[in-house]
């Protein structure tokens, strides 16, 4: 509900990218006053079930940072100075014993108060003196060991790894020196010296820092050059690899040690080696994240050049960087980096080509292509795209001569091919493409029991696909048929399963599809009676899977449609009705994934049906917010990368928009703003004849602020929308914003 809130810290980076979200609000956390560090400390010393001692309370408040301003500012320096007044050990007392006179009380009282005056005022500095402390009491060995060990690793270790691993780190530390040694007694008095600043994690009990600050002071304090973080990784990535395969830190944490490590050559052959499941979605989001760092895409894809690596490990490597390396950069929106994993994959079979070898290179090649096709779709750049498609539909045809096991990946390459030359507006070769497609449906699924539900799943999208080229080509009778027959073969496949979303959703386009034909034919009543089918399935598929989003993008484009009918048959309240529902949906899916084009820019369309309706309806307060509202949608569009004309040009009419709604709510100086924007995206858009009926709109405005201004009367009242202008066939609310 829009009236929930949820509070919720997370990182400065995070936090960065959440601030530029429009439904989050960043609040910083304020600093500690002295009556919360107080009670902090209070309650510190009641979990120990100790008495506060007051005075070494008074003067860890009255502590100072090295630049002058109060540590109890700083709630992690407060935790960190208060439990080191609670940790006493045996040489504590015996050096309170040494150093100060009166009873056992009074020395306990000096060492404690002594103690709070050494304590540093910063954060990482009295971080120092614990690890000086715990070094001190328990060895410096095997103390420093452990606090690298923890360091560097993401989510902490288990007492079996440390067990491993310590030893040999004691030796790095001390070449000198002889491996120290470890045993449980060792670890549990490491355990209590840092108590404050460990925490035990998960079924495996894993023991980390309980702060990433700790980890940056441990690192600081001991890493040098002879045992700098890389070293640690690598041993690190060389001991998880030697775990059992399904061990749960070897599948979670081994490819991000390597991958710090800089180990190309144990990454590469890591990611082609055995691995479960979990692991290669671990590893495969560990190397999705390095490619956003710097050079870490380059390192990433330098891994299919590895030297040690067979030609099957390999290829097995660019396989799952075009299957599931692909995917993960693909959720992250790194379509650029998609781009290159594609074509360096690409490159790899292609260079196995004259080996003979037993590796698919030329199935390989062309899931390489699609990836490349799918990447510089989304990219804007199509006719790149349809080069990569028809690259890989010259592979996949001759694959599919000599093996009939080929014939549904060229079903699949056909497809992708029509709709790229779609896409591209060379709709006669569309549809040759298209038919070719229906030819190899129908000759697979002439013997009867051929038939299966791939086929007619196959031979529905085809008949969709060749609807929506008939409709590109105004060809309202044919568009409509090939809709109803994909229409029919949905209906047959529901019949095996009628809740299968997957089925349903097959019905939603060829609905959406009849009622576009039907409205272009002028037929309103049965258009609408399509898109509300296609709106009454899209709900059912809801109802049974509400978590997938091309569910809602589908309720909201029939929405939308359904809309802009009632809109033509004057039921403007059925219509608001609509829109609203359309632009919660829009809205949700745009909170889900902010950097989505396809998502923004259907939210901006939501906003600007929405708006256009509730000023019809007289509402134009509300009007004006949700315009406003369109605009940011599209300018967070324009901003997301090398703007596309049309998106600059759908801003300008956005700005267009709000700068009408503007001038009849009698608020000049804002509507002449808007048209100033206006006219200049549509400059940059070269839209010439948008860029006149701005200026013209600008002047419009001017005309009637000037009027304004000299008292003039027969200015419209603010809120109200004018009247409906009854001549000529588009009604003159359409005229007014510039729509056909």
């Amino acid at each position: 509900p829009r009236s929930t809130l949820f509070p919720y810290t997370t990182l400065f980076r995070s936090t960065d990218l959440l601030a530029e979200r429009g439904d989050m609000q960043v609040e910083r956390v304020p600093e500690l006053s002295l009556e919360d560090a107080r009670a902090i400390a209070e309650g510190i010393y009641s979990q120990y079930h100790h008495q506060p001692n007051q005075e070494a309370v008074e003067i860890i408040l009255r502590t100072r940072r090295s630049d002058g301003r109060l540590s109890h500012a700083n709630p992690l320096w407060v935790v960190s100075a208060v439990e080191e007044l609670n940790l006493l050990d045996g040489d504590d007392f015996e050096r309170a014993d040494s150093l100060f006179s009166g009873n056992q009380d009074a020395r306990l009282h000096d060492l404690i108060t002594g103690r709070a005056n050494t304590l540093a005022g910063e954060p990482r500095a009295i971080y120092r003196q614990v690890f000086e402390r715990v070094e001190r009491t328990y060895g410096r060995e095997n103390s420093r060991a452990f606090m690298l060990l923890l360091a560097v690793s993401r989510y902490g270790l288990r007492e079996h790894d440390l067990a491993r691993l310590v030893p040999g780190v004691t030796v790095l530390c001390e070449p000198s020196g002889a491996p120290s040694t470890w045993t449980p007694l060792a670890f549990a008095f490491l355990r209590r010296g840092l108590r404050a600043q460990l925490v035990e994690k998960g079924q495996e009990r894993r023991w980390d820092f309980h702060h990433a600050e700790a980890r940056e002071a441990a690192l600081d304090a001991y890493s040098s050059e002879r045992i700098s973080p890389c070293v640690l990784h690598q041993l690190l990535g060389d001991h998880l690899l030697q775990q059992p395969v399904d061990d749960v830190l070897r599948e979670t944490e081994a490819m991000h040690h390597l991958i710090q490590a800089r180990d190309r050559e144990g990454a590469a052959k890591a990611y082609a080696g055995p691995i479960t499941t979990r692991g290669l979605v671990a590893a495969t989001d560990s190397l999705a994240e390095h490619t956003e760092s710097e050079g870490g895409l380059a390192w990433v894809l330098s891994m299919l050049e590895a030297t040690k690596l067979a030609d099957d490990q390999r290829a097995t490597v660019a396989g799952r960087f075009l299957k599931q390396l692909s995917d993960a950069l693909d959720r992250r929106s790194q379509i650029e980096a998609l781009l290159q994993v594609a074509r360096a994959a690409e490159r790899c079979f292609r260079a196995m080509s004259s080996s003979d070898n037993g590796i698919d290179v030329a199935g390989g090649t062309a899931m390489a292509l699609e990836r490349a096709a799918f990447a510089e779709l989304v990219l804007g750049r199509r006719e790149a795209s349809l080069a990569a498609q028809e690259a890989m539909l010259t592979i996949v045809r001759k694959l599919a001569k000599d093996d009939v096991s080929r014939l549904p990946g060229l079903s699949e390459a056909l497809l992708r091919v029509g709709d790229g030359l779609w896409h591209n507006g060379r709709f006669d070769e569309a549809l040759a493409i298209h038919e070719e497609q229906i030819a190899l449906c129908d000759s697979v699924m002439r013997p009867a029991e051929s038939v299966t539900l791939d086929w007619i799943d196959r031979l529905a999208s085809t008949h969709l696909h060749v609807g929506d080229i008939h409709l590109r080509k105004s060809d309202l009778a044919a568009a409509k048929q090939s809709f109803e027959r994909s229409l029919g073969l949905a209906s047959r496949l529901l019949e095996t399963d009628s809740e299968n979303v997957d089925l349903l959703n097959k019905c939603t386009g060829p609905l959406v599809g009849i009622g576009q034909a039907e409205w272009r034919n002028g037929d309103l009543s049965a258009a609408l009676e399509a898109f509300n089918a296609s709106i009454a399935v899209s709900r059912q598929i809801i109802r049974i899977a509400p978590s997938a989003p091309a569910w809602h993008t589908d309720l909201e484009g029939a929405l939308g449609y359904a809309g802009q009918i009632l809109m033509g048959q004057e039921r403007t309240l059925d219509a608001l009705q609509m829109f609203r529902e359309a632009s919660d949906v829009s809205r949700r899916l745009v909170m889900l994934d902010g950097t989505r084009t396809f998502w923004l820019h259907n939210a901006s369309q939501a906003c600007a049906n929405l708006a256009e309706a509730l000023f019809v309806c007289g509402l134009n307060a509300e009007a004006i917010v949700i315009a406003r509202e369109s605009i940011d949608h599209e300018a967070r569009l324009v901003n997301l990368g090398a703007p596309r004309p049309e998106w600059v040009q759908t801003l300008g009419r956005a700005h267009l928009r709000l700068g009408v709604l503007l001038s009849f709510g009698g608020r000049y100086n804002e509507a002449a703003e808007q048209f100033r924007e206006a006219e200049r995206r549509f400059e940059m858009s070269s839209d010439v004849e948008s860029q006149l009926r701005a200026r013209e709109r600008l002047a419009e405005c001017l005309r009637k602020q000037e009027l304004k201004a000299t008292g003039a009367k027969g200015q419209r009242p603010e809120g109200r929308a004018a009247p409906a202008d009854q001549s000529g066939q588009v009604p003159f609310w359409r005229r007014l914003f510039g729509r056909r």
